[in-house]
Formats: structure tokens, sequence, C-alpha cells
């Protein structure tokens, strides 16, 4: 593959990517506020139905955030091995680095958040 359809493919997949995730997490964001705080559009929730949101829509969004970063990531891997560049290459496993961080970083802090909400949610059925 030439380096020129190796940067374009590159760059092709990691700047969408990025627009995908700025997306995704105002999105992310959005339903964890109506967790967080009892409140949809301004109606009041139970505590049983924001738990139901909480693992029937945050957890599952998580992973569908972390699955096309790692999905992209072993697509660059994929790619960097069939450039003969060494500067192509590197710039494919600094995208597959960045993908991978991501990825992580939503797992880790995902998963902490489960945890922290779970302990809002338990709060708030005691009160």
């Amino acid at each position: 593959m030439s380096n020129e359809h190796a940067i374009a493919l590159i760059m092709g997949i990691f700047i969408p990517g990025m627009f995908l995730y700025v997306f995704l997490d105002r999105t992310y964001q959005n339903r964890l506020d109506a967790v967080a705080t009892g409140f949809v559009r301004g109606v009041r929730m139970s505590a049983k139905y924001r738990e139901l949101l909480l693992y029937s829509r945050l957890l599952p969004f998580i992973l569908v955030v972390v699955s096309p970063l790692v999905f992209w990531g072993i697509g660059m891997m994929l790619l960097a091995r069939t450039v003969a560049d060494e500067d192509v290459r590197l710039l494919a496993y600094i995208a597959v680095f960045l993908n991978a961080c991501g990825a992580a970083g939503w797992l880790f802090i995902g998963t902490a958040q489960v945890f922290y909400f779970r302990s809002i949610l338990r709060q708030a059925e005691a009160d």
C-alpha cells in the first residue's frame, strides 16, 4: 500500500472517530445526569427506574463507545503492518495507542461511575 493511501486511511478513520467520540460523550453525560438527578425532561423518576436506566442504558452505552475504539485500533494495527515506510507505520501505531487509551479510559471511568451511581441509588432508596 502506498504511503498516501495509508495516511488517508489513518486520517479517514481517526478524525471522524474523534467527532463520534464528542457526540457520544455528550449523550453519555446526559444519561448520567438523568441517573444522578432522577429527572428526565423535568419528570421525576423512581429509584428503581433510575437503577434500570443505569444497567440497561448506561452499561451498554459504555460498550458501544469502547467497541469501535477497539475495532479501529485493531484495524490501524493491521494497516501499520502493510506499510513499508517507518514514519507512516509510526503514525498508525500512534493512532493505535490513542484508541487503546480511549478504550481503557472509557472502561475505567465507566466502571468507576457505575459503582458511584450505584451508591447514589442506594442512598435514594434509603431516603
